[in-house]
């Protein structure tokens, strides 16, 4: 359903040549912006119809709970009008950004309740500068296994029905600035 990290490289190269040589500036959310154009190109290209920045119903058991819910990308099977994949892309510097992916995370879940448990495979996607420390992925995992609380205290139930995948898309920046896309890596597999 998902390719590996070095056949999803090759789409890039395919579809966005210029996040690969000679790169994008990183300003504003432009490499945000590449990476929900990257991961519903992806999805199209899986055979599904995929929607970027894709807002979740309020429904199920989670409806209330929390805030809106709008994925990165959603992959819908052509006949279904649930999606099967819920993808969040995310930058992640350092440690201190471990509270961003676990808000990426949160989202998922309250994503995968309010589909109705439709979606099959959760993915938390994050890019770095270089080679850096990784995210924890098992307290990640931990957020989907246990669930968590919303800031007004709304219990939502974690599950293991659901599969989440963790790929990281390194970048290395040139003397200019330019980041350019050198590798995407799944991390943190069972």
């Amino acid at each position: 359903m998902i390719p590996d990290g070095p056949k999803q490289m090759e789409i890039a190269n395919d579809l966005f040549p210029q996040i690969v040589v000679p790169g994008l500036p990183d300003y504003s959310c432009n490499i945000h912006s590449f990476g929900c154009s990257f991961w519903t190109l992806l999805g199209h290209r899986a055979g599904f119809s995929a929607m970027c920045e894709m807002p979740a119903p309020n429904a199920g058991i989670a409806a209330l709970k929390g805030e809106n819910v709008i994925s990165d990308s959603a992959w819908f099977a052509k006949d279904q009008t649930h999606p099967e994949v819920l993808v969040e892309f995310e930058r992640y510097s350092a440690a201190g950004d471990a509270a961003k992916l676990s808000a990426k995370v949160k989202n998922l879940l309250l994503g995968y309740w309010r589909w109705n448990q439709c979606p099959k495979v959760l993915v938390l996607a994050y890019w770095t500068k270089g080679l850096r420390d990784l995210p924890d992925h098992q307290t990640i995992r931990a957020i989907i296994q246990n669930g968590f609380s919303t800031a007004a205290r709304e219990a939502v139930p974690g599950t293991r029905q659901v599969g989440i995948r963790f790929f990281q898309f390194l970048f290395e920046a040139d003397a200019q600035g330019r980041c350019k896309l050198v590798r995407i890596i799944e991390r943190g597999s069972k």
